[in-house]
């Protein structure tokens, strides 16, 4: 759902994501290049053929479905608690997350999901996915080339289903229906 902030609102947004990107840029997995600084889809589009040349012939195509609509409000902030301490910070983005949408002249407070269009919501979805890109790696040794919600796995075998342990919920059945072999 697009998010469209007040200018106050939306300069609060912009200073914290500056705030967070200082905090979290340096640790987030080298393999994800989506709504990064001084990275972008067509530096990871570059690197497939390195890894398909290193033994990796198979890549398959992730695509989380509607990501934004459906981020955890409670596994995010869980996330950001762990390295941002200041208060007025953790208090302001679970204010901005469950901000009331306006459907059909109903107003309603939003559950789950970060507003799309919003400074906050690029930093907050890779704070999330990182979790996702060094799991990958950490755990099975392949690579994961991550833009935005979309990724490239490249592995050396034909795949047959992708298990992904988290603690994001439906992200591993999301990915698994989502999946699709593409032999090189």
């Amino acid at each position: 759902m697009l998010g469209i902030a007040t200018v106050v609102d939306r300069l609060l947004q912009q200073g914290i994501s500056q705030w967070l990107i200082h905090h979290y840029e340096p640790n987030f997995s080298r393999y994800s290049y989506g709504f990064r600084p001084q990275r972008n889809a067509h530096q990871a589009v570059l690197l497939a053929p390195s890894y398909l040349n290193a033994a990796k012939t198979h890549v398959i195509e992730l695509d989380l479905d509607k990501f934004f609509d459906s981020v955890n409000h409670d596994k995010l902030l869980g996330l950001l608690s762990q390295r941002v301490k200041d208060v007025q910070i953790l208090r302001f983005i679970p204010q901005y997350l469950r901000g009331g949408i306006m459907e059909g002249g109903i107003l309603s407070q939003r559950l789950e999901g970060t507003p799309q269009g919003s400074p906050l919501s690029p930093i907050l979805s890779n704070v999330i996915l990182d979790e996702l890109d060094k799991n990958f790696y950490k755990t099975k040794g392949e690579w994961l080339i991550r833009v935005s919600s979309e990724s490239l796995k490249c592995i050396e075998q034909k795949c047959k289903s992708i298990a992904i342990r988290n603690g994001g919920g439906n992200l591993a059945q999301k990915l698994r229906r989502k999946q699709r072999c593409i032999l090189r």
